[in-house]
């Protein structure tokens, strides 16, 4: 697990928001069993994987792999076109960290696990992963552009939030570029160009 662990607090030097992780050995990482949430962990689309602190969940995230087709509309347009609707994408439901223990690449470590079992399998073979985020979010935002996430599309009212609506950003990670059977080389999404160099099978 050591290649996936940077940014986590090993000698118990930093109080950053006053909690000291002294010991990766007290760090884990599980999937979610059905006491922790059964409608989760009983539907096998679902992967969702825990860290764990003194066997406490301290960290979550939950994603789902499914074809292109069955994304949203909105969604639909982060491949090229002439890719097949069954192109699978990974879509991260949720992705979080307990305020107390934010800062010590908890995040991360989630985030690289998940990524790593999506490179490991041939098939399904996912082309990008999706998620969305709150424009308010600033924290989540400046986590998601540094490890290559990508806006894809503002999303007005796109959530519903203690009856109010609010706005919401797509951002997307490409897993497996594509090449194209075509004479341009690239694809264009939102102002960022994307080369597209493996070939699609």
């Amino acid at each position: 697990m050591s290649h996936t662990s940077r940014g986590l607090v090993q000698d118990g030097s930093s109080t950053q928001d006053g909690v000291l992780l002294c010991s990766l050995a007290e760090l884990k990482l599980r999937f979610l069993c059905p006491s922790d949430l059964p409608e989760i962990t009983t539907n096998p689309r679902f992967y969702a994987l825990a860290a764990t602190f003194h066997s406490q969940i301290i960290g979550l995230l939950v994603a789902e792999t499914k074809p292109l087709s069955k994304m949203n509309k909105e969604d639909q347009d982060i491949l090229p076109p002439s890719l097949t609707g069954q192109t699978q994408i990974g879509y991260i439901l949720t992705l979080g960290v307990s305020d107390a223990h934010r800062g010590h690449g908890i995040a991360s470590l989630l985030l690289d696990n998940y990524l790593a079992q999506l490179s490991a399998h041939e098939s399904p073979r996912v082309q990008a992963v999706l998620l969305h985020v709150l424009t308010t979010n600033h924290r989540a935002i400046a986590f998601y552009q540094r490890r290559n996430f990508v806006r894809h599309t503002f999303l007005p009212y796109y959530y519903n939030i203690k009856g109010k609506p609010k706005d919401g950003f797509s951002y997307v990670r490409y897993v497996k570029v594509v090449k194209l059977r075509t004479a341009d080389p690239t694809y264009i999404t939102d102002g960022y160009v994307v080369t597209l160099m493996q070939e699609y099978l």
